[in-house]
């Protein structure tokens, strides 16, 4: 789950294939992992979800069924953070009170770049 351009698909694809990919489909096709891929030898399944509105029927269906969400920002983005709380969290709550929730930063490297070049973020990253 997470805004549109967070780096979701491409998290997934680096979890499945163990290498990063520069162009990744928006969203993955659903991979069911064998019990050897977890660390509780357990098969995990693992949803791309879309970020579009016209998807939000989808999302629902899939996060009724999940055991965890994972939710995933930009850290280049501090917009993208701050629709977690706003947007993310009060979805999955509404949907499914009783999941765990992993909030993920991602495109780090993007974020220390921006640092190195001397752009200034809001002090709440």
């Amino acid at each position: 789950l997470g805004d549109p351009q967070t780096g979701k698909s491409s998290i997934i694809n680096c979890f499945i294939s163990n290498s990063f990919e520069e162009d990744v489909a928006p969203v993955i096709p659903v991979a069911v992992l064998p019990p050897e891929a977890s660390p509780e030898g357990q098969p995990l399944t693992l949803v791309d979800t879309s970020s579009r509105s016209s998807d939000a029927a989808t999302l629902t269906k899939e996060l009724v069924k999940a055991d965890v969400a994972i939710v995933v920002y930009a850290a280049d983005r501090p917009e993208t953070l701050a629709n977690v709380s706003s947007h993310w969290l009060p979805m999955i709550i509404k949907t499914n009170s009783k999941i765990p929730v992993v909030v993920v930063g991602n495109k780090v490297p993007a974020l220390a770049e921006r640092k190195i070049l001397g752009l200034a973020f809001p002090r709440s990253l």
